[in-house]
């Protein structure tokens, strides 16, 4: 898949989930909760802290569109960064679950995590095989 291709849908993937996470905040701390009563203080935290996630991944992907037109070296570094980050956001995820049983994080959003390790691995075998 081409490098611009590959980032263009990262990054607007991304920054889509970053609006989402944004304006469902409330949402999705009761649905990460379910069954669970959460008091008003707890959802507020818990909102907080996914408008906080929201504002990192709107921000990486605002980056990661501006940074579409890469090539080379650089664009496999920032392959290389975005699986990175899939596979730190993953691992927590899992370990929350392993931790608090009964917490169910947003599976699509861990779907599209290991979308993007997908994208950035096979990107960066084209980019190899053109060098």
């Amino acid at each position: 898949m081409k490098t611009n291709l590959s980032l263009s849908i990262i990054g607007g993937l991304l920054t889509l989930q970053g609006i989402g996470f944004f304006l469902g905040a409330e949402q999705i701390t009761s649905q990460a909760f379910a069954g669970i009563e959460l008091s008003k203080q707890a959802l507020d935290v818990g909102t907080a802290m996914h408008q906080a996630l929201a504002s990192v991944a709107l921000g990486v992907g605002i980056m990661v569109l501006l940074l579409r037109n890469s090539s080379g070296d650089f664009a496999v570094n920032l392959f290389k960064g975005i699986i990175a980050m899939s596979v730190v956001v993953l691992l927590q995820a899992f370990n929350a679950m392993a931790q608090w049983p009964g917490l169910q994080p947003p599976i699509p959003a861990l779907v599209l995590f290991g979308l993007f390790i997908a994208l950035s691995v096979v990107s960066m075998r084209k980019i190899s095989h053109q060098n």
